[in-house]
């Protein structure tokens, strides 16, 4: 095994302990609301703290299905405050690797737990569907990903989303934090804590508002010029695909930017 699989291999270990911790609190607090909507019964509805239905199989699917969402949202700030230890980390960095690639195999170590905790919860998911005899392709349904049959090109694209989304919340956050370290570093004052907190949430906002207006612009100008071509085109306007291919160039630039970064201006402490 090489160098970065040595690297991987450890942050993975590491990163695993927090995925079995967030699955641990999201089993209690799946049991515990599953638990309440029985004694919560109002005349012939069951209601938990996320659904209500006259169904009990129903409310104990749903409440699990939203908790594990809850769970994967706690998991993935979880993963980003470690990102970003490691990525500062002067023992990492001693490391006998660039700060660039040390960074790479971080965003990889932390996808592969992300991955690793979704199939978990779909697992777990799929035994509270068959336990309560629930329909266990309803979540699929609801996200138009299963009809008379599955579609699989659908699954596939909506996965390739997750793993591109979550990509762009590790790479922009990674990007707030080296930049806001960059200029605060940079300053003559000794108290930063708070200017450092004001700079990321400028930087937020700032990227925030014209990342929209040019996905905006760009999706109008895709819907209008392309889809109207020709009745050919008309698949165009299926968002999905752009969907991705915007974030994928998205996350190639913002990781390009990180990667100049943490090699020519960041210092790991």
């Amino acid at each position: 095994m090489n160098l970065s699989g040595k690297i991987i291999k450890e942050q993975f270990k590491q990163k695993s302990k927090y995925v079995y911790l967030v699955l641990i609190v999201q089993i209690i607090a799946s049991v515990f609301a599953i638990g309440l909507a029985l004694f919560n019964k109002n005349g012939a509805q069951y209601s938990s703290l996320f659904y209500e239905s006259n169904h009990f199989t129903e409310v104990a699917f749903e409440t699990a299905f939203i908790i594990s969402i809850f769970a994967d949202v706690a998991y993935c700030a979880i993963s980003c405050w470690r990102n970003e230890k490691v990525n500062l980390s002067e023992t990492w960095n001693l490391i006998p690797v660039s700060s660039g690639k040390l960074w790479l195999n971080n965003i990889f170590s932390s996808l592969l737990t992300c991955s690793y905790i979704f199939i978990i919860q779909n697992v777990l998911l799929a035994v509270v569907a068959l336990s309560t005899k629930n329909d266990i392709t309803a979540p699929l349904r609801e996200y138009g990903l299963w009809g008379n049959e599955l579609i699989i090109s659908s699954i596939i694209e909506h996965l390739i989303f997750l793993i591109l989304m979550v990509t762009f919340i590790y790479t922009f956050v990674s990007f707030v934090n080296f930049c806001s370290k960059v200029i605060v570093d940079r300053l003559p004052f000794k108290e930063t804590l708070w200017i450092k907190l004001f700079v990321m949430a400028v930087l937020t906002i700032i990227a925030v508002y014209f990342g929209s207006i040019i996905l905006a612009r760009t999706a109008g100008y895709i819907e209008t010029h392309f889809t109207q071509i020709n009745t050919k085109y008309t698949f165009i306007s299926d968002p999905m695909w752009f969907d991705n291919l915007e974030l994928l160039i998205v996350d190639i630039i913002v990781g390009i930017i990180d990667i100049i970064l943490i090699n020519k201006y960041v210092e790991s402490k």
